[in-house]
């Protein structure tokens, strides 16, 4: 039987940030803030809520943002967001 040791693996930082910056990783990232909008507008009937992604230099990003007064209210009331990541 072969032992493989994950531990004794050195990734290159330059190797590192092409992966967190390439669009595979962007598409997987917009794909989970557009899943969190998705169950955050189902619930407690508020509907603003939108996702914005953009790629940082160092890796992707996506963001969940409340859009209008109402949901940013219910958001503060419910936690929607928090309850819609799964916290």
């Amino acid at each position: 039987m072969t032992q493989v040791r994950l531990d004794r693996i050195a990734m290159s930082p330059a190797f590192a940030r092409s992966m967190l910056t390439s669009g595979a990783v962007q598409r997987l990232v917009l794909a989970k803030a557009q899943r969190v909008c998705a169950t955050a507008n189902s619930m407690y009937g508020a509907s603003g809520y939108g996702v914005r992604a953009t790629g940082g230099s160092g890796r992707a990003h996506a963001v969940v943002y409340t859009g209008d007064m109402n949901t940013i209210n219910s958001n503060f009331k419910h936690q929607t967001l928090k309850k819609a990541l799964g916290r």
